[in-house]
């Protein structure tokens, strides 16, 4: 890249690919991460198992935004309430998904086994928070005194009741994929990282069977020498 100092190879890296440099030298941003996310929902759709990595990804990544997205509805409420003085409703639903959906993402942020399990334990309670929020929409609607914050609420409230469905798989296709993983954690198996990408549940079976086999053999040379 003229005038920046930096290699393609090290502006791809920087950026953590979503934003990349082509052969061509043009920008792309074609996001791996945005890739995995949508395989995970299309997957759910469609009824088939993503891998690992891709639900890790998307538990890091949905959390995060639904984090961001229900803080700024939170913040909406807040102004409505002390600045308007009109009570809302919003400034307690919106609570339960933003603690929920930490829980989510600092389960893949730990590096403990244990830890991560009883973040992700949490995260479970997802759907239920979400579904708050839907209802709290719901009631809206329903007391709504204008068509247009009729269909705002409407439409609000249907897109949180979708996230329930898909919230409640990603977060149980989480827990087994934690519960089926050794080591140290999410990240790391046996001290090497991981780059965020777990080891799948066929290869920790592998791994066992191995074991067990090496120890058989070792028993069985044994008994031939005594």
């Amino acid at each position: 890249m003229e005038g920046s100092g930096l290699t393609k190879e090290q502006f791809n890296g920087a950026t953590g690919g979503l934003i990349s440099i082509d052969e061509d030298d043009d920008l792309s941003i074609e996001s791996h991460t945005f890739q995995r996310i949508w395989r995970v929902y299309s997957g759910q759709l469609q009824g088939t198992d993503p891998s690992d990595d891709h639900i890790e990804q998307t538990v890091k990544v949905s959390s995060i935004v639904t984090i961001c997205f229900s803080s700024f509805f939170w913040s909406w409420a807040f102004f409505h309430i002390f600045f308007e003085g009109s009570f809302d409703l919003g400034f307690i639903s919106f609570v339960f998904p933003i603690i929920t959906n930490f829980w989510g993402w600092q389960s893949t942020k730990e590096t403990e086994q244990f830890e991560a399990m009883r973040y992700c334990k949490r995260y479970q309670l997802t759907p239920y928070a979400h579904l708050i929020v839907s209802l709290n929409y719901a009631l809206g609607a329903y007391s709504a005194g204008t068509l247009t914050a009729r269909t705002y609420c409407t439409t609000f409230g249907l897109f949180w009741a979708l996230t329930i469905y898909f919230t409640k798989n990603l977060s149980d296709k989480w827990f087994w994929v934690l519960s089926d993983r050794e080591g140290v954690g999410p990240f790391r198996q046996n001290g090497e990282s991981g780059a965020g990408f777990g080891v799948s549940s066929s290869s920790s079976s592998t791994n066992s069977l191995l074991k067990q086999s090496h120890s058989t053999q070792q028993n069985q040379n044994q008994n031939q020498n005594q």
